[in-house]
């Protein structure tokens, strides 16, 4: 998978989720006056909002690219402190205006600063920034990361015996921490813990799939075992699976079986890959733009509900689904140019920074 397939894969989900934030979280998110028509029938338009099952796909395009980026070659303590300000210098840029805002606007609540530095809880309530609950999750994989490190460097060992180290341990325990996580009810502290781990562990599966997708060169074995089979074919073919995997994960939503999520998120980026590759469907510019910039898309879109919801008519104009997700996304790219130069000045003297105390110390 190439980092243009990966970019392109990103701007799909977080499209998706879009979708999924505008039109099926119903009056959780969209407020009553902000009413939208559908362009296609509106239970097949709701069918589509399969917003939870992407956040597994972003995990998945991070575990692929970290492995080729991070575990395949030789790193130390600047690429491990590097990590954190990827994720936390464009998270604060967006807080920041958040900030700025709510407080123009008499709603800021400094009670809660230190909580939303890190995004340390999952609590709309308590976030500034909508949607910036999985910042926390991507701060805890650079310890992923390093633990991982040294499991590989231990020694090779068969696909299988990874398939249980990497996917059925993690679903084990996430499984097993969910009645730790009733019993620990009274005490804040181990709650907080326990029930960060468990998110943690959630989505783990995804992350070592892609992980291990790199490491066995996986997709590169279903290429020639698809080779001789017609391109058009395996174009239809990955459509009705990556309808059936959307089907499955609205129904799995209503039973909460969600051990399985590692598997969809593969199937859904196998079958985005052969369409992209057999169905010849090229974008330069505009998918991998969303793509490359999907963490400044997200965080933005938080701008227009819960805590800055009044802003959320600006989005909602067009009145048509589809309209309207074209219309976020243009409403939101003059912000995101500007918020990344923002965060790119930062990340660069930063960088600057842990360049020049690595050299004092060698």
């Amino acid at each position: 998978m190439k980092r243009e397939q990966t970019e392109k894969i990103k701007a799909f989900a977080v499209l998706v989720i879009f979708w999924y934030h505008l039109f099926g979280c119903g009056s959780y998110l969209t407020l009553p006056e902000n009413i939208w028509l559908p362009v296609i029938s509106e239970k097949f338009a709701l069918s589509l909002c399969a917003g939870p099952i992407c956040l597994h796909v972003f995990m998945f395009c991070s575990g692929y690219g970290l492995y080729r980026s991070y575990i395949c070659r030789k790193t130390g303590m600047r690429d491990f402190l590097r990590r954190f300000t990827k994720i936390l210098i464009p998270y604060w840029t967006v807080l920041a205006l958040t900030i700025l805002y709510l407080v123009l606007r008499g709603k800021f609540n400094p009670e809660h600063i230190f909580v939303n530095l890190f995004a340390l809880v999952h609590d709309d309530d308590m976030l500034y920034a909508t949607f910036s609950w999985f910042v926390k999750l991507y701060l805890e994989l650079p310890f992923v990361l390093l633990l991982v490190q040294k499991i590989e460097k231990r020694g090779s060992r068969s696909f299988l015996k990874d398939f249980f180290l990497y996917i059925v341990l993690p679903v084990a325990i996430w499984t097993s921490l969910y009645p730790l996580m009733l019993a620990v009810q009274g005490n804040a502290r181990m709650l907080f813990l326990v029930v960060s781990l468990q998110e943690l562990f959630f989505y783990l599966p995804d992350f070592f799939t892609a992980m291990l997708c790199a490491k066995y060169g996986v997709f590169e074995k279903i290429r020639e075992k698809t080779a001789g089979i017609p391109g058009a074919l395996q174009v239809l073919c990955s459509f009705l699976i990556l309808y059936a995997v959307i089907f499955i994960q609205a129904r799995q939503m209503l039973s909460q079986r969600v051990l399985l999520d590692w598997l969809q998120a593969f199937l859904m980026v196998c079958c985005l890959l052969c369409i992209m590759e057999k169905g010849k469907i090229h974008s330069r510019y505009i998918l991998p733009f969303i793509g490359k910039n999907s963490l400044y898309y997200w965080l933005l879109s938080g701008l227009f509900f819960l805590n800055t919801s009044e802003l959320q008519f600006i989005i909602y104009a067009p009145r048509y689904t589809v309209l309207i997700l074209i219309w976020q996304v243009i409403v939101e790219t003059p912000l995101v140019i500007v918020v990344k130069w923002v965060a790119g000045k930062l990340m660069g003297a930063t960088d600057r920074i842990i360049d020049c105390s690595f050299r004092k110390k060698g």
